[in-house]
């Protein structure tokens, strides 16, 4: 009786290990990333460059600038942000189209349209 007693003790080391082999090939649950948890649950409104008089202040450039930074942070834009950061500057973005051309502008980059519209916007 004694082969039986081992071979049954050999069974239950096995089946313990085999248990163990399933557990870890679990990966553990990922939370999903928050970027696309925000886009979710809430759109985002992009921000507006608002003028008075033709102008804005140093403060609210800097601002809006801000305001942009966080918006394309959140958003995750990518290579779409120089072209919402156009439509974010609403008419000061038409006034940088009508200095340059279409040509030029649509070459700026991010940083020298916003180099561009600060000129044009910001009082002096």
């Amino acid at each position: 009786g004694c082969r039986r007693h081992g071979d049954r003790q050999n069974h239950l080391v096995g089946s313990a290990v085999s248990h163990v082999v399933v557990q870890q090939q679990q990966p553990p649950p990922q939370p999903p990333p928050v970027v696309q948890q925000h886009s979710h649950t809430e759109r985002l409104k992009r921000p507006e460059l608002k003028l008075s008089d033709g102008k804005v202040t140093e403060d609210k450039w800097d601002y809006f600038v801000h305001s942009w930074d966080q918006y394309k942070t959140l958003s995750n834009l990518g290579n779409l942000a120089r072209s919402h950061l156009e439509q974010a500057l609403q008419e000061v973005g038409t006034k940088v189209f009508d200095r340059l051309g279409k040509v030029a502008t649509d070459a700026l980059t991010e940083e020298r349209l916003l180099a561009e519209a600060k000129d044009i916007a910001v009082e002096q």
